[in-house]
C-alpha cells in the first residue's frame, strides 16, 4: 500500500470517527434527561449549581451626628467635642486611622421654646 493512499484511509477513518462522535453526542443532547409527570416529552437540558465568593471589605462609610443641648452655646460646643473625641477615640481603637476619618460639619443655633401662655418665645 502507498504512502498516499494510507494518508487518505487514516483521513477517512479520522472523519468518519468525528462524525460519529458528533452524531452520538447530538442523540444523547436530543434524549431528555428526565420527564416530569404531565409534561411534554420534549428534549431539554437541565443544569444547576452553587458558587460563592467571598471578597475583603476595602471601603466602609457612615455618618452620625452627636447633638448637644445645654444652656449656652460655649457649654454645647463643649460638649460636642469631648463627644466627638471618644467617637475618634473609639474608632482609633477599631484600627481606622485618622487620616480616613472626616468631620464635614459644625453648627451651632438657638434653642428656642415658645410659651403659648403668652404668646413670646
Amino acid at each position: 500500500m502507498s504512502k498516499g493512499k494510507r494518508y487518505i484511509e487514516r483521513r477517512t477513518i479520522l472523519s468518519i470517527a468525528t462524525i460519529l462522535f458528533f452524531l452520538s453526542a447530538v442523540a444523547r443532547a436530543e434524549t431528555p434527561v428526565s420527564i416530569r409527570s404531565g409534561a411534554a416529552s420534549e428534549p431539554e437540558i437541565v443544569a444547576s449549581g452553587t458558587g460563592e465568593v467571598s471578597a475583603t471589605p476595602a471601603k466602609a462609610a457612615f455618618a452620625m451626628e452627636i447633638k448637644t443641648l445645654a444652656p449656652t452655646a460655649a457649654a454645647a460646643s463643649a460638649e460636642n467635642a469631648r463627644l466627638s473625641r471618644a467617637v475618634m477615640d473609639a474608632l482609633r481603637a477599631a484600627s481606622v486611622r485618622t487620616e480616613e476619618i472626616v468631620g464635614t460639619q459644625f453648627s451651632v443655633g438657638a434653642n428656642w421654646t415658645y410659651d403659648e401662655s403668652d404668646g413670646e418665645s
